[in-house]
This record gives C-alpha cells, structure tokens and sequence, in this order.
C-alpha cells in the first residue's frame, strides 16, 4: 500500500466564518507502517525519546524564520522518500485555520532544511510566513536502518505494543542520528548572535 510522505490536511471544524477552523495537519510516513510506529509509541523508551525530540523542536521554533535560517541556512527542496521519521516524532499538529480574505497575505507555508547529509527540518511557517508553528525531523536512509519489523506467530502477524520485533535496533539507529542533529545546532546556536539586533534607525540630514 502506497502511504503518503507528505502532509495531509484535514479540517476538523466549520465555523460560521470560513477559514476560521482548526486544521489538523497528519504527518504521512514515507518509509514505516504508521501502525507499527503507534504500537511502539506507548513504550517507556520511546516516549523518552520523543520527550528529547520535543525538546530540541521547541528551542528551534523559539526562534523567528530569519535566526532558524542563520542556523540551518536556507532553505531547499522537500526530503526525498528515502528519508524516514525517528519513531519518537510527533506526528499530528493541530494549527489556527485563521486566514485574510486577501490570498496575498496568507504566507503560511513549509520549509525544508538539509542538514549535512544525513538529515532534514521541516519547519511549519504560520500566516505572517516568519512565524514558526512545528517542526520535523527526517533521517536520511543508509544501509543500516532498520525499518520497523511485524512480528509473526503462526503464520499470523501479531498487533499491539509488542508486534514490533527491532524497537531496540531502530531506537539505536534513531538515537545516534538526533545525536548529530542535535550536536550541529548546538554548535551553530553558539557561534550566532542569541537574538537578532534590531534595525539601525535612520539619521536624518
């Protein structure tokens, strides 16, 4: 079954003014089966992980479109499909569905941002197109990534929180690679200025 990679909208509410409703944005799965990645999602270990990647992505978006892009540069084309969600990202993002009557001022859009060349940030801009409201990170596929595995008994494929059978391998794999991550923005933060300076302000004469 053919999953989509990229983001699906769905509108969860109308309200008397239109484009006033909540959007719920579904983040597709390019490489694993979604109801794997649910099954392990209860895991102690896994909600760890997720609690650390929350973590970085609310430092990130602390930042305006100008500072994220004095960090991870500008940005390029959306990840390939060869590029996979750590099973601890957060996947559902529920935004304002406010918009101006005047299709030139909706500036919300989505950012890629490559990171050298084992990972990728989408970042979520909002209405005013600076603004950010989420991020995701993507890891870019190698040889040893250990996509989610079913576990089968008799025949039949088992579900639930342990239908996984490499949860561990892929944490690992998963793990060392937000490491990374993690270390190249750290390392960036530290040489940029932590808040942009404001506009010098015009001399006259």
């Amino acid at each position: 079954m053919v999953r989509s990679m990229w983001l699906s909208i769905i509108v969860l509410a109308v309200v008397a003014s239109v484009g006033r409703a909540p959007i719920l944005f579904n983040i597709g799965d390019p490489v694993d089966d979604i109801a794997l990645v649910y099954a392990v999602s209860g895991q102690e270990p896994v909600k760890e992980f997720a609690a650390e990647i929350e973590a970085l992505e609310k430092t990130l978006l602390a930042n305006d479109k100008e500072r994220i892009e004095k960090l991870l540069g500008k940005p390029g084309p959306r990840p390939e499909k060869d590029c996979a969600l750590p099973v601890g990202q957060r996947r559902k993002f529920m935004i304002s569905g406010l918009r101006y009557d005047d299709p030139k001022m909706n500036k919300d859009h989505m950012a890629y941002y490559s990171v050298g060349d084992f990972a990728s940030i989408a970042v979520r801009y909002g209405i005013n197109g600076t603004s950010p409201q989420f991020a995701v990170l993507y890891f870019k596929v190698d040889n040893a990534f250990p996509k989610l595995k079913k576990l089968e008994r008799e025949g039949h494929q088992e579900t639930g929180r342990d239908s996984v059978t490499n949860i561990a391998e892929r944490l690992k794999w998963d793990q060392e690679k937000f490491a990374k991550l993690k270390k190249y923005i750290e390392e960036r933060s530290r040489r940029i200025p932590s808040s942009i300076p404001p506009p010098k302000a015009a001399t006259s004469g």
